[in-house]
């Protein structure tokens, strides 16, 4: 609520230091000179020079110079200056120190820099008072929100002087209840109530009790009642008015009002669209359609008029924006838009919009926040410890838990509670994670510590069917930093320092082996003679000899085998295949192409393991083809091709690992496909698949760009038209939406069958394996015709 009865002091103790300047005319031209400087120099901003300059001086100083320095150190806050010069006056003008018209100037410095008892002391010990030192005295207290000794001051005033309006706007600004309907009364006996200043301190006074109930009137708030009775009103009375709603929530009844004053031409400021944008915020009325448009109006009127450089407005309207439902990218981009980077309310703001809806981001905000150049206060702390129970990780709160204590906030009880709120939501979490993990169907383990481990581990954490129970790796230490970096806790997740602590754990179900091909024979064989269900990343052997090992033991053993084609099962790939097979939309495949390329950075070709012959000799045929083979393959319902031919153009490292691969295959229908494979390429993930009747293309098969929904583009039937200068039809944009990620759809697909063999004695399905078996069979007649320089190779 604005502090009214300020303003009008403000205006009367101006208006009443003029006379007194006035009075004073006796300067000679030192100190005319002196006042002169002195006042350039604060009123630029320079108070700390002009009181130098002062200083300097010889005295006996006049008192018009004291005044003039006295009111620049009350409006510019300057406390300890303002105390300085008030002992120094003690020290060297003693007489000074009673005169009326600066003792007014001491009083007031020391009530807008809050220390209402040095104030109130001194105002005790002048020998004489006029109606200024009251009013003085009267606005201190208002200006601090201390309503009660604000009116016991203005009662003990009526003994001595007739209040003037900016007494009475004063004393109003800060009462309520009773005391301020007994000052109301007192206005109206004395006839100060068409004053502007007491109607617009009454409108306040009044909103502090009461409601604006609704639009119909059924029940008028007093306030409302005020304003509608004011026969003038100036800009003051308009913005009241509006924080009145604002204090009530009534972001619509704010945009009305405002909306009446652009219709009567009323000039509006910062207060105002503060205000009105400000009511918005935790109204009642949030969400809807309407309240949003309003804002989406203000917003272009602030551009318009250029008040959105006023940092206060422009995070007005970020908050407005987040607690309305606008989208969160909207508010991000305004504030980034804007000067609020360099505002900490303004941080503190765009962090709180994200802490709901986007805790990782909030948090993410937050720590650019904290490496710039401002400093968080505990309100920024607040709302992040806010963020981290939404993300409820113990590393994010420690962190901040500590930036708390370091800036001198570890008492604050607010920060405190928030703190004890953020940690045990981690404890419920660890809590329910733990129960889950006792009851949830299949318990994974991972043995190795590649790359795409961690977006395995993510999959499971999401399935409905399946917990991480194990992982382990070559050593204790390696196995820990993993962990660490996936976020695991060891308390949930049993840590080991060798392959064969996992495989020997009695608890794991499944086990999923990310492992340089060349060590998938070993341990895949090993995993399935104990019983341990596969999940086996591509490519999942050497050769088709050592995949058949595998799966012997696999089928011998009783357990599943799939391997780590994570696009199989996305609800895109069955829409696809869906169309394809339909003989009347898409007719018979007969020519498919497909892409599998990225570009790979120069580190790369010295140390991964997809260019050691040792670890990977499969190179980009493994790693990237396989998607490609297995793309054909799923298109030709799994029927083989009959020739198998690598293209010239391959390319191979010095090891003789394969870097780019082209190749061709034809089936005895006529069918055609060519795939390309590269490390070497701008990344690529295309499949096109043409039919008789139809053709389909896709330009991200292998990864989708989105997690929520894939799409791809269909046509069928199309024709040239007439002349050939366009088409019949176009291909259309069909999108199919996932709820899961299609390796969470993956884990889920594997923890089915593994609960159905463990719990209801199904036998291990054959489809995942005969799929990677004729992936691979192809895979190896790409690899003989390379080594055969291209020539054709018969399946």
């Amino acid at each position: 609520m604005l502090h009214l009865g300020a303003r009008a002091w403000y205006t009367s103790f101006r208006s009443g230091s003029s006379v007194s300047l006035h009075a004073h005319g006796n300067l000679n031209p030192e100190h005319r000179n002196l006042l002169e400087r002195v006042r350039v120099l604060a009123t630029c901003g320079h108070l700390k020079e002009a009181l130098s300059l002062f200083y300097t001086l010889e005295t006996p100083h006049c008192q018009q110079t004291y005044a003039t320095l006295f009111h620049e150190c009350a409006r510019h806050g300057c406390f300890h200056e303002g105390r300085s010069l008030h002992r120094f006056m003690v020290a060297h003008n003693a007489a000074n120190s009673t005169d009326l018209f600066i003792t007014n100037h001491i009083i007031n410095m020391y009530c807008k820099s809050g220390y209402l008892d040095y104030a109130h002391r001194l105002f005790d010990e002048m020998p004489t008072r006029n109606l200024v030192s009251w009013t003085a005295l009267i606005s201190g207290y208002a200006q601090r929100g201390q309503g009660g000794d604000c009116f016991r001051l203005f009662s003990s005033m009526l003994g001595h002087f007739r209040p003037n309006e900016f007494a009475f706007a004063s004393v109003l600004s800060s009462c309520g209840g009773r005391d301020g309907r007994q000052v109301h009364a007192l206005a109206l006996k004395m006839s100060w109530d068409a004053s502007v200043f007491v109607g617009n301190a009454l409108i306040t006074m009044y909103s502090k009790g009461g409601g604006y109930e609704d639009e119909l009137g059924d029940r008028i708030d007093e306030a409302w009642t005020m304003f509608k009775a004011m026969e003038f009103r100036n800009l003051v009375s308009w913005n009241s008015m509006i924080a009145v709603f604002q204090f009530h929530g009534l972001g619509a009844q704010a945009m009305d009002l405002f909306m009446q004053m652009r219709y009567e031409r009323i000039g509006f400021d910062s207060s105002t669209l503060l205000g009105v944008l400000s009511s918005f915020c935790g109204s009642s009325e949030n969400g809807s359609n309407l309240c949003l448009r309003l804002c989406s109006q203000l917003h272009c009127l602030t551009v318009k008029t250029g008040f959105i450089s006023d940092v206060k407005v422009a995070t007005a309207l970020v908050r407005a924006y987040s607690d309305l439902g606008g989208h969160v990218d909207d508010c991000y981009k305004l504030f980034l838009e804007t000067s609020c980077y360099g505002d900490i309310v303004s941080w503190t703001s765009i962090i709180t919009t994200f802490a709901e809806r986007d805790p990782e981001e909030a948090f993410f905000l937050y720590s650019q926040l904290y490496h710039g150049d401002l400093a968080p206060d505990r309100y920024t702390f607040s709302i992040v410890l806010k963020a981290c129970a939404g993300l409820i990780t113990e590393r994010n709160t420690s962190a901040v838990h500590s930036q708390v204590i370091k800036a001198g906030f570890e008492s604050d009880t607010v920060l405190s509670n928030s703190l004890i709120h953020a940690y045990a939501r981690i404890l419920e979490q660890s809590k329910r994670e733990m129960a889950e993990s006792q009851t949830k169907t299949i318990r994974f383990g991972i043995i190795g510590c590649a790359q795409i481990a961690r977006k395995v581990i993510r999959a499971i954490s999401l399935a409905s069917r399946a917990t991480l129970h194990a992982i382990g790796s070559r050593s204790i230490e390696k196995a820990q930093k993993f962990a660490a970096l996936c976020g695991l806790s060891e308390t949930l997740v049993k840590v080991y320092g060798s392959y064969d602590q996992v495989l020997d754990d009695p608890c794991v179900d499944a086990v999923y082996v990310p492992l340089p091909t060349s060590l998938h024979l070993q341990w895949a064989i090993l995993a399935a003679r104990k019983k341990k269900h596969l999940l086996l990343e591509k490519p999942t052997a050497l050769d088709v000899h050592e995949l058949d090992r595998i799966l012997e033991a696999c089928q011998s053993n009783g357990v599943q085998f799939m391997d780590g084609s994570m696009w199989l099962h996305h609800p895109r790939t069955a829409r696809m295949k869906e169309l394809i097979f339909d003989s009347k939309l898409f007719g018979q495949v007969n020519f498919i192409h497909s892409t599998s390329t990225t570009l790979m950075p120069p580190e790369f070709f010295e140390s991964n393991i997809r260019v050691k012959p040792d670890l990977d000799s499969l190179g980009a045929v493994g790693d990237l083809a396989w998607y490609c083979i297995g793309a054909f393959l799923w298109a030709k319902d799994y029927k083989l091709p009959s020739i198998v031919t690598a293209l010239p153009g391959t390319i191979k490292n010095s090891a003789g690992v394969t870097l780019t691969c082209t190749a061709s295959f034809h089936w005895e229908d006529n069918t055609v496909a060519i795939i390309h494979c590269s490390f070497l390429s701008e990344s690529s993930m295309d499949l096109a698949v043409s039919g008789s009747n139809g053709n389909l293309h896709l330009a991200d098969f292998i990864i989708p760009f989105r997690e929520d929904s894939a799409s791809f583009e269909f046509v069928s039937g199309a024709k040239y038209s007439e002349l050939q200068i366009g088409w019949t039809a176009k291909p259309e944009e069909l999108i199919v939406d996932s709820k899961l990620p299609q390796e969470v759809l993956m884990v889920e697909e594997l923890a089915g069958l593994v609960e159905g063999i463990r719990d209801y004695g199904n036998s291990p399905n054959g489809k995942w394996p005969e799929i990677s078996r004729k992936t691979q069979l192809v895979l190896d007649a790409v690899m003989k015709s390379i080594d055969l320089g291209c020539k054709p190779v018969n399946l």
